[in-house]
């Protein structure tokens, strides 16, 4: 009960009340766009697709950079977007060399990443841990892609959005060339 009350009383300073709110923003935003992203799902009828896709994109774009909305809103809206383009590519053959689309993306996923925006770069240890996150998520969506007929179209997409995302933000000004090598 003590430490209730101690904690209770505790005053946060400026500093720490700017990250705890900067923090939420976060889980909102994007705890928002995933869920209505899932529910939306569940009335199309493809809630194991967009969950898969979700999940790859999700682990991939944490761990491997690439270019950023400059509005929360914006933000929100180019992710149902992405994934509205997405069903799309679900609902229609396609007449592109998938195989050679996704090897293509993983390579340069795995020779980019991390990719470091300017506003927010890592140290030499998240670097490197980055760049093995990014390769055991690339291996691990490539695994399912071969794996699984049914599932292969929501991994191949997150892999190619977040190639374009990694080569955008390499050829912009927010780049912050990889000195952690």
């Amino acid at each position: 009960m003590r430490i209730l009350q101690t904690s209770r009383k505790r005053k946060y300073s400026e500093t720490e009340q700017l990250l705890i709110r900067h923090g939420l923003e976060i889980v909102i935003l994007d705890g928002s766009e995933i869920l209505s992203v899932l529910v939306y799902s569940v009335f199309k009828g493809c809630f194991v697709s967009s969950l898969v896709y979700v999940f790859f994109f999700s682990w991939l774009r944490k761990h491997s950079g690439g270019w950023h909305c400059p509005t929360k809103g914006s933000c929100f809206m180019m992710y149902w977007l992405m994934y509205l383009f997405f069903c799309r590519l679900m609902c229609i053959q396609l007449d592109l060399p998938v195989h050679f689309l996704l090897v293509l993306s993983v390579l340069y996923i795995a020779v980019s990443a991390p990719v470091q925006h300017r506003m927010s770069p890592m140290s030499a240890e998240e670097f490197t841990y980055n760049r093995h996150c990014s390769w055991i998520v690339l291996s691990a969506g490539t695994l399912l892609y071969i794996l699984s007929a049914e599932m292969r179209m929501p991994v191949l997409f997150a892999f190619l959005y977040n190639a374009l995302l990694c080569f955008i933000l390499k050829h912009s000004k927010n780049y912050l060339p990889e000195v952690c090598q």
